[in-house]
């Protein structure tokens, strides 16, 4: 397994396999239709967006995680997924550890992210990595951490 990020060059090849993934997570999920998820597919590999990981094992992407910027400072975890065959094979832990690496090398201060109440794993997973609850929204929790920040990143 490796870590490959939305820089490196043609990933192309793994846009299958994001579909997949994206697929398998949103299937339940009745306001995002195809036409979404091809556009949501574009938008994540845009060379404008913050970097965006991809586990990959054997040519397929297997786990991802999407970032943003959060008011200038912070970086938010947009999505952090795992496909279901990797479930309890540290996936979702080792992307979520190289996007505290890589968010703490440019330079930001804090990580946000939101995450279904009723998801007790990623919870778990958020908390030991140092986040905590920072708002109850509805069947959502906003939580964080603070970053240690170091020198400025160039091209992550």
């Amino acid at each position: 397994m490796q870590i490959l990020t939305s820089t490196d060059p043609d990933l192309s090849h793994l846009r299958p396999s994001i579909h997949v993934l994206l697929e398998l997570h949103t299937r339940q999920m009745s306001y995002i239709t195809g036409d979404n998820r091809d556009e949501m597919i574009t938008d994540w590999f845009n060379e404008y967006r913050l970097p965006n990981y991809f586990m990959v094992e054997n040519d397929a992407v297997i786990g991802l995680c999407i970032t943003d910027t959060y008011m200038n400072t912070g970086r938010e975890i947009s999505l952090l997924l795992t496909h279901p065959s990797y479930y309890r094979q540290s996936v979702a832990t080792s992307l979520l550890e190289h996007c505290i690496r890589r968010s703490e090398f440019c330079g930001f201060t804090s990580l946000h992210l939101q995450v279904a109440r009723d998801n007790e794993n990623a919870i778990r997973l958020y908390y030991k990595h140092g986040f905590i609850l920072a708002d109850k929204t509805g069947h959502m929790y906003k939580m964080s951490r603070s970053l240690s920040s170091n020198d400025c990143c160039s091209n992550f």
